[in-house]
C-alpha cells in the first residue's frame, strides 16, 4: 500500500501533470525509511541498515545528526535521501557509506556472497528495468503529437508530450536531412497542444532562464536552510549531477527561493518535479521539489 500510494500513484500523477518526478526519493521516504522503519520499531529493532552510499554522523545541537555524502563520489546516494529527518537518521545505519564500490565488491568476494559480481541495479525501485513510457501508457491517456523546432516547424512525431523530460534526447522521431546533424533535445513541452519543441543543447551560459528556482515541499535536514540569506551552499538537480553554487534567498511555508550564484555555470536542463538537493561541502542540508 505504501509503495503504490507513495511512489507509483505519485509518479503517475506527476507525469500526468507534465512534471518529471523522482520515484526513488519517494521510495526512500515512504517505504525504506517509512513503512520499513516503522515495522522495525514495532518488532523491537533499534536501527535499520541500508546499502546506500551515504553516511550519518552524530553531532550536537542544533541538529543531533548530520547526513553526509558517501566516500565514493561516483556512487554517492545522498541525493536520494534529502527527505530524511532527525528521527529517521537517528535510527539508521549506512554500513558501506565509508567504502568505495570496488571495496564493497572485494569484501563480498572475500565473504563468498553470491552477488559479488552482480551488475548495479537499474530501473524503477522494486520494479527493475521497466520502460517508463510503456509503464505510464497503461495509466495515462497519451496520443502521438508533433515535434517542432524552435521556429515552430513540424519536424517529427512523439508518443505524448507528458512522457518527456526537458533535456531528453531519445524517444521521439525527427526527419533529419543528414546523419551528421547535431543531436536534438527537448527544450519545451506544450501539454494542451500535445507538442514538444526540440533544439540543440545550449552551451554553458545559455540557460539563464533557470537562474532562479522555486522549491516546494522543502525538508530542512540540518536545520540550516531557514537561515536566509544562505550563501555558502551548492545545489544538485539530478543524481551524480554537478554541484552548482547557489544562495537561498528566502524560505516560507515549506518552500524556498534558490538563486544560482553564477548563471554561466548553469548548463543543465531543469524540469518541474525534479529534486533539488542542497549541500554545504559533503553535508546534505536538505532539499525540495522544483516548482
Amino acid at each position: 500500500v505504501e509503495y503504490k500510494q507513495g511512489v507509483v500513484d505519485y509518479m503517475i500523477r506527476e507525469y500526468g501533470e507534465g512534471r518529471v518526478p523522482n520515484p526513488d526519493v519517494m521510495c526512500n521516504k515512504h517505504v525504506k525509511f517509512g513503512a520499513f522503519l516503522d515495522f522495525a520499531k514495532v518488532q523491537g529493532g533499534d536501527f535499520i541498515a541500508t546499502g546506500h552510499y551515504a553516511r550519518v554522523e552524530a553531532m550536537g545541537s542544533p541538529s543531533s545528526y548530520r547526513l553526509l555524502a558517501g566516500v565514493d563520489k561516483e556512487k554517492d546516494q545522498s541525493y536520494f535521501l534529502w527527505t530524511l529527518r532527525e528521527q529517521e537518521l537517528s535510527r539508521t545505519l549506512f554500513p558501506i557509506g565509508h567504502l568505495t564500490k570496488p571495496e564493497v565488491r572485494a569484501l563480498a568476494q572475500k565473504f563468498g556472497l553470491p552477488n559479488a559480481e552482480k551488475k548495479d541495479s537499474q530501473g524503477l525501485c522494486f520494479m527493475g528495468a521497466v520502460d517508463m513510457k510503456d509503464f505510464l501508457k497503461h495509466y495515462l491517456h497519451t496520443e502521438k503529437g508533433d515535434v517542432v523546432d524552435e521556429a515552430g516547424n513540424v519536424i517529427g512525431v512523439h508518443d505524448g508530450a507528458m512522457l518527456y523530460a526537458i533535456g531528453q534526447r531519445h524517444g521521439f522521431h525527427t526527419e533529419k536531412m543528414s546523419a551528421r546533424e547535431s543531436p536534438l533535445f527537448v527544450m519545451k513541452k506544450d501539454l494542451p497542444n500535445n507538442t514538444i519543441t526540440v533544439g540543440e543543447k545550449p552551451v554553458s551560459g545559455n540557460n539563464s532562464l533557470h537562474r532562479e528556482i522555486i522549491l516546494e515541499g522543502v525538508n530542512d535536514v540540518a536545520l540550516h536552510l531557514g537561515e536566509t540569506p544562505l550563501c555558502d551552499v551548492s545545489a544538485r538537480i539530478r543524481y551524480r549531477g554537478a554541484l552548482h553554487p547557489v544562495s537561498i534567498a528566502a524560505t516560507h511555508n515549506e518552500g524556498a527561493h534558490v538563486v544560482f550564484s553564477s548563471p554561466s555555470s548553469m548548463d543543465e536542463y531543469i524540469s518541474s518535479g525534479q529534486s533539488m538537493v542542497i549541500y554545504r561541502g559533503e553535508q546534505c542540508l536538505g532539499g525540495g521539489i522544483i516548482k
